[in-house]
């Protein structure tokens, strides 16, 4: 709508310039090569109505989306949020509950629900499966414990029985050669005694005859060399009962006691010489230093009768000088050292880590039981508190080392 003003306040306005009324607001232009201006109103109305029809369209648009976006989020909600935190719970529940109860949902949504509970009843049928196995199995495992300590047992029984079998065959072919060796001074000393007798005879007819100087003389010499001859032979005698003696009551009682490493050795080479002498072996037995010992003195002769018997057993064959050296020392304050070595025939390297398991020999059914070493093992590792090891090379010899300490543990 044009109008015309009078010269007023839009004649002196800055052309451009927007001025505010209360009403709304106006602006002036010079129209060129006239003495007119040009002067433009716009209300608070007019503007709020092309506002409002500018923006309306956006605002139908903004709406509409608004209401879709609700719909979808609702409808993701109860269809699938809400089932699917529902479902999670009811899987988290799922072991705790002792009867399993689905809660009412969608069509859709049911197969998982079923789905869920059927592998919970699966699991709980496996764990049942697995539980009834474990209480077979550890009844089996009871039952077959109880068998093999039966049958350990038993084993047991027949090692202690095959042990103390082989002791007591060592101990009777020892008493057989402590005998043998026996016969010779006794036998000895009776024959001397009964020349004695028959030479106080001849003197008892020399003296109703007539005694002089030279059968005094005679008879006193004949009488020194028999109760001489008689003298040593009945020594001898009683050095073997006394070391036999010595050896049986150490053996049979395993008592500890102090003593000095020679005087064992001493009585092993007096003990074991009639079976070494019957296989032609030498015992050579080097000097010794005296050695004190508080240990048990019945398992350390055992070890190494044990020895010399497996030498005499295994060791030669043709060898025309067969010998067995023992030597004895302290290796330290605390130890001491026996070495036993032969100039037999040797270990077979593949043996050498067998020997000491029981029941292996390699002469089963010719005097061999597999006992003799396992033994030594046992005692010497065990009541002695030591060591052995053995070396050996094929066709020079074997040698044993005991090692052991001069207490014997407790």
């Amino acid at each position: 709508m044009l109008s015309l003003s009078k010269t007023g306040e839009p004649h002196r306005t800055t052309e451009g310039e927007w001025k505010h009324l209360d009403s709304g607001h106006w602006l002036t232009y010079q129209l060129e090569n006239t003495p007119w201006r040009l002067v433009i109103e716009l209300s608070h109305s007019g503007i709020q109505s092309q506002i409002f029809s500018a923006i309306l369209p956006y605002l139908l648009m903004g709406g509409i989306f608004a209401a879709l976006l609700l719909f979808v989020v609702l409808y993701q909600h109860y269809s699938f949020s809400q089932p699917a935190l529902e479902l999670a719970k009811f899987i988290e529940d799922l072991p705790e509950q002792e009867r399993i109860n689905q809660p009412r949902t969608s069509k859709k949504w049911k197969y998982w629900f079923n789905s869920a509970a059927k592998t919970e009843m699966d699991r709980r049928q496996h764990l049942e499966t697995i539980s009834h196995h474990n209480q077979e199995l550890e009844q089996r495992v009871e039952e077959r414990t109880i068998a093999l300590k039966e049958a350990l047992d038993a084993l047991k029984a027949a090692q202690d029985e095959l042990i103390q079998s082989e002791k007591m065959a060592g101990l009777g072919s020892l008493v057989a050669g402590i005998a043998h060796e026996l016969n010779t001074p006794i036998g000895n000393a009776l024959l001397v005694s009964s020349t004695i007798k028959s030479l106080n005879d001849d003197f008892k007819e020399d003296i109703e005859q007539g005694l002089t100087q030279r059968l005094l003389d005679e008879y006193l010499d004949h009488s020194s060399e028999s109760a001489d001859s008689i003298e040593r032979n009945l020594k001898r005698a009683a050095e073997l009962i006394k070391s036999f003696k010595q050896v049986a009551v150490d053996q049979s009682s395993y008592q500890r006691r102090s003593f000095d490493l020679p005087e064992i050795l001493h009585e092993l080479r007096v003990t074991m010489s009639p079976t070494l002498k019957k296989h032609q072996i030498e015992l050579i037995e080097s000097d010794t230093p005296p050695v004190g010992m508080d240990s048990f003195p019945g398992p350390l002769t055992q070890v190494l009768m044990n020895l010399l018997s497996n030498t005499v057993t295994h060791a030669f064959s043709n060898q025309t000088e067969r010998k067995v050296t023992i030597t004895a020392s302290a290796v330290s304050e605390n130890m001491a050292r026996i070495e036993l070595e032969d100039n037999g025939d040797g270990i077979e390297s593949h043996n050498l880590s067998k020997i000491f398991d029981p029941f292996y020999t390699t002469r089963l059914g010719q005097g061999g039981s597999g006992l003799g070493l396992s033994i030594v093992f046992n005692i010497v590792t065990g009541i002695l508190g030591g060591e052995i090891t053995v070396n050996s090379e094929k066709g020079v010899g074997t040698r044993f080392t005991i090692t052991i300490p001069l207490t014997a543990p407790e």
